[in-house]
């Protein structure tokens, strides 16, 4: 139900705001209804909220959603994650929802309606499609919205910019936050501040811009000067586990997992655990494939408590880290920082970098545990007392995945005041009108 007071979305949160925001008033332009037709989704949004709730509930003939990304599952990630659960909500609201993805590297099979043929250059695997633009005009001409996902990348871009050409209203979802900068060539940073100057811009500012995180809300929204709409991410809310305790001379079992890159920073976990050891017997298991795995093998070689186990599936990533004691974040930049949410949400301790959304999903009294990104003796030491304290502070974490699993499944706090602000704006807009 949605009206001026609060929002709530049954199941997981999100994509159901858009199918919702968005649904009443495209479904009212192909109803034929003059005033809406030909609408964008920036004079969707600013519907006044309380016609929503007059509205039936949803049917199965919505329309056509297409979402475009650049990595889609299997590869593993936070966006490809947010694909596949706005997928899911979306379909669960009655959208007929299409995914287009370029092709992932490794020839893993894309889980994809549609696949772009792309190559992945330079070190870092950028991806950059070659072809299959024909059917990508095609595909956004057929949707009734589109939702273009990561801004760094040039197919949701380039898909912004057809969408506009074709008066198809584009979502366009943000992942990103300040951090610590990532060594790059010079070149490689002066061709992302031209990308970003010229088409990306332009993408953004012919779309309703989403963020995912309160951190890259604030970070992107002062450096392009547009306005964005926060939107808690969604996730899949698991049972919690059980506080654990820990012996003074008990084994630390620590997992890390993500994808082995420089932006995550295997290498700094690995350093900060190498400190604590100094004082605790710990053990670090780390999880993820990526370009580092060659400089995290060589550090094993002669340190028997670090194991690389390569890439896992999500539940099975689930389960190992309810068996671990905690697990450690270590980027340089992040955004919503879903590697340290999903644990926290369910009562697992979590120490990581202070980058993104973490300092919000650890609270106040949990904040210690959250160290300067790229600080090694920093980590360290945070790691340290969490060890020195397990028994006193697990039952706050406990506490913590609580308040997390209430923010990301009821919505109603973000979602409340983010209608309370269109309600306004559509009120005053029709006042002047009329």
């Amino acid at each position: 139900m949605v009206n001026d007071e609060s929002v709530r979305c049954e199941g997981l949160v999100g994509s159901p705001y858009l199918a919702v925001a968005v649904g009443d008033c495209l479904r009212r332009a192909r109803a034929g209804r003059r005033q809406y037709r030909g609408c964008s989704v920036a004079h969707a949004i600013q519907m006044p909220m309380n016609d929503c709730a007059q509205t039936p509930p949803l049917s199965s003939n919505l329309g056509r959603v297409l979402i475009v990304t650049s990595f889609v599952l299997p590869h593993v990630g936070g966006i490809e994650e947010f694909v596949a659960f706005t997928t899911e909500d979306l379909r669960a609201a009655g959208w007929d929802v299409r995914v287009l993805s370029s092709s992932l590297p490794n020839r893993e099979l894309a889980q994809a309606d549609v696949i772009i043929p792309t190559i992945h250059a330079f070190h870092s695997g950028h991806p950059i499609p070659y072809r299959g633009w024909t059917r990508l005009w095609r595909e956004i001409g057929r949707a009734d919205l589109v939702v273009a996902n990561q801004r760094r990348n040039l197919l949701p871009v380039l898909a912004a910019l057809f969408a506009s050409v074709r008066r198809r209203p584009v979502v366009f979802v943000i992942h990103g936050s300040p951090g610590v900068r990532i060594p790059q060539p010079a070149w490689f940073r002066a061709a992302a501040e031209i990308f970003d100057r010229t088409l990306g811009r332009w993408a953004l500012k012919r779309s309703v811009v989403v963020t995912l995180s309160e951190s890259g809300r604030y970070f992107d929204s002062g450096r392009n000067r547009f306005e964005m709409r926060y939107v808690p991410f969604p996730i899949r809310i698991q049972p919690p586990v059980e506080p654990k305790t820990l012996h003074v001379d008990e084994t630390v079992r620590a997992i890390w997992a993500g994808r082995l890159y420089p932006q995550k920073d295997p290498e700094l976990a690995v350093r900060a655990v190498e400190i604590a050891r100094r004082r605790r017997d710990i053990t670090l298991d780390v999880y993820g494939d990526g370009i580092l795995k060659h400089e995290l093998l060589q550090l094993a070689r002669d340190r028997p408590w670090l194991v690389l186990h390569g890439g896992r599936s999500w539940s099975e990533i689930q389960e190992l880290q309810s068996h671990a004691h905690l697990c450690l974040l270590s980027s340089r930049a992040e955004a919503t920082c879903l590697t340290a949410l999903e644990p926290l949400s369910r009562g697992v301790p979590v120490i990581g970098t202070d980058v993104g959304d973490i300092a919000r999903h650890l609270g106040a009294e949990l904040a210690r545990f959250a160290a300067p990104a790229d600080d090694a003796e920093a980590l360290g030491g945070a790691l340290l007392d969490l060890c020195d304290h397990y028994d006193e502070v697990a039952p706050l974490f406990a506490k913590n995945g609580e308040r997390l699993v209430w923010l990301h499944r009821d919505c109603s706090s973000g979602m409340a005041a983010l209608a309370v602000e269109l309600a306004g704006a559509a009120r005053r807009k029709s006042a002047r009108s009329g």
